[in-house]
């Protein structure tokens, strides 16, 4: 997995960062176009492979899932927040 990736999934949809993902949108931009970019379709090829399991999320995030299906259904949720434009972020997990 990309660095940048298993960062973002580390750090802005933990616990902690799923409840601020705001600013994760906000300052993604930052990163710069291609560093964006890069970002975006690493984060688009993850959910098109399903290659992160169960086991290999609970090695990087605190965030837990009862299955994948779960998991993947937030995943999808924050990648159109962050990078689709929608109107708001994915319900924390624990709600």
């Amino acid at each position: 997995m990309d660095r940048d990736l298993e960062s973002l999934l580390s750090v802005a949809l933990s616990s902690d960062g799923a409840v601020d993902m705001e600013n994760t949108r906000r300052d993604l931009p930052w990163r710069g176009d291609e560093a964006y970019a890069t970002l975006r379709d690493h984060f688009r090829e993850l959910l098109d492979t399903r290659s992160l399991t169960l086991r290999g999320w609970g090695l990087i995030n605190d965030l837990d899932f009862d299955d994948e299906d779960a998991l993947y259904a937030y995943l999808q949720a924050a990648y159109q927040y962050l990078f689709e434009g929608a109107e708001s972020p994915p319900p924390a997990p624990w709600l």
